[in-house]
Order: structure tokens, then sequence, then C-alpha cells
């Protein structure tokens, strides 16, 4: 049974989702009248391009100028004493910083905007030009996400929501006082349609 609780940051909130949603672009709202998903109820913006690469930019360039600092203030330490091994164990830190911030910044320009707008017969997720849409009557399963990476396996991340014709949706999970409002209203919605595949 879906729980929507676990690990995962969000800025979002219910006045904010339903702002959003009451700016719907033309492409989205196309493709919802299409389905015949009726009203626009709320909307979940992810970080966008734009955040992400400001974010590592300023990871990156912070890390690594920090880094030739310490790189030009370490040519007058002594290699054979104590500060000596703080500043490199300093230094291999800042290096893996700035990494992260340009990982960051990359990540955002190949992933870009995605915004998913809840409807009361639907989903519809818009990633930068493509929009897919996944109806609450048509929809066949919402399976959890788990993260795979070392020392974070089996934490819930999010879910995945699968409609008619191999249409999938990814909805990351974003934790505000203990619960995914979002997630907990996708779920009502597809258990009052009657899909019964919910993890």
């Amino acid at each position: 049974m879906a729980d929507a609780t676990g690990t995962g940051t969000g800025t979002g909130t219910a006045g904010a989702g339903a702002a959003a949603a009451a700016a719907v672009p033309e492409r989205v709202s196309a493709a919802a009248a299409q389905a015949a998903l009726g009203r626009a109820v709320d909307a979940r913006r992810e970080i966008t391009t734009g955040q992400s690469l400001v974010v590592g930019v300023l990871f990156a360039g912070g890390g690594w100028g920090l880094l030739a600092l310490i790189a030009a203030y370490a040519d007058d330490v002594s290699p054979f004493g104590w500060v000596h091994s703080i500043l490199h164990v300093v230094a291999f830190g800042l290096f893996f910083f700035g990494f992260y911030g340009a990982v960051l910044a990359v990540r955002g320009l190949l992933v870009g905007n995605r915004v998913h707008y809840l409807y009361e017969g639907g989903l519809v997720n818009r990633r930068r030009s493509s929009v897919r849409v996944v109806r609450w009557a048509e929809a066949e399963s919402l399976t959890p996400v788990h993260d795979t990476r070392q020392g974070e396996e089996g934490k819930l991340r999010g879910y995945r929501l699968r409609g008619r014709g191999g249409v999938e949706i990814p909805i990351p999970l974003q934790i505000k006082d203990g619960r995914d409002a979002f997630v907990d209203r996708i779920v009502a919605s597809l258990r009052q349609a009657g899909c019964t595949r919910i993890g």
C-alpha cells in the first residue's frame, strides 16, 4: 500500500500548488482538455533548469575557487607539518564539492524543467516541450521507486505512475510535515477510480 512518507525535500505548499495550477501552460491545457481531465486542482514544480545552473555554478565556483586559494597558500607551508595535512584533507573535500556543483548544473541542462499538473481526472507531466498524460480511469499502477545509491539503499525516493500504452510519469517524493500531500491526492484519486496496483 502506498505511503507517501519518507525522505525528501520540497518547497511547495498547498497554496503555491493551487496558484501554479491556475497558471497552466496552453500546451498542458490542450492535452488535459483532449483527455477530458476536468479542472486543474494542484501543481508541483521541481527544481528548474535555471535554479540547477545557479546552484551548480555557485557550488562549483565556490569549491574550486577556495581550492585554488588553498593550493596557492600550500606553497608556503611545510609539507611535513600538521597544517599541510589538514589543508590536504580540506582541498580534497572542496574538489568534490565543486564537482558536485558541476554535476548539478549539467543535470539541470539535461533533465530540463519538470512540472506535474494534477487534474480531477488525471495527471499531466510537462518536461521541456513534451507532455505526458495519464487518466485515472486508465492508470495501470503506481509503484514505489527506491534509492540504489550506496549508503542510501532502500529509501523511498518517489513513485512511478504507469498508464495505458506504456506511458510512465516519475513522481519524486517531497515530504512536508511527515507527508507528501501531492502523492496522497494521487493515491486517493487512483483508488476512487478503481486502480488496485498501488505499491
